[in-house]
């Protein structure tokens, strides 16, 4: 059986304001272990008119393919890291804490209607 997965880390250089993302594949093949690092992204220049247009399309190659599980991961290494969607958006986290503060009100509300329900019905 093989089996790879891709594993990430990332380091915020604060002194560079960047940040460094690392990555090895570990892939397990009838009992060995073997890792497998990446080499630098390397750009290419674009000197004519027919790979210009080549890569102005979108038929040009991504230069990286992970899977869902390894995005996911990669997404927690940035979260790791301290960087946060920029639309605003909250976490899991606390969209759960704010639905069970809104079932806590809920609550609170159905109680004072049963008590002013009550009351009305003794009046």
């Amino acid at each position: 059986m093989i089996d790879n997965a891709k594993q990430f880390q990332i380091t915020n250089t604060h002194f560079y304001d960047s940040i460094e993302l690392y990555m090895r594949m570990v892939s397990r093949s009838d009992g060995q272990k073997t890792i497998s690092l990446p080499e630098p992204v390397v750009f290419k220049t674009i000197t004519n008119r027919e790979d210009e247009a080549l890569a102005t399309t979108n038929s040009f190659q991504p230069f990286l393919r992970l899977t869902k599980p390894e995005a996911q991961e990669l997404l927690e290494e940035l979260w790791r890291a301290g960087f946060r969607p920029a639309n605003g958006t909250g976490s899991v986290g606390e969209l759960r804490a704010t639905q069970e503060h809104l079932k806590d009100m809920q609550h609170l509300v159905y109680e004072a209607a049963a008590i002013l329900r009550r009351k009305h019905e003794d009046d």
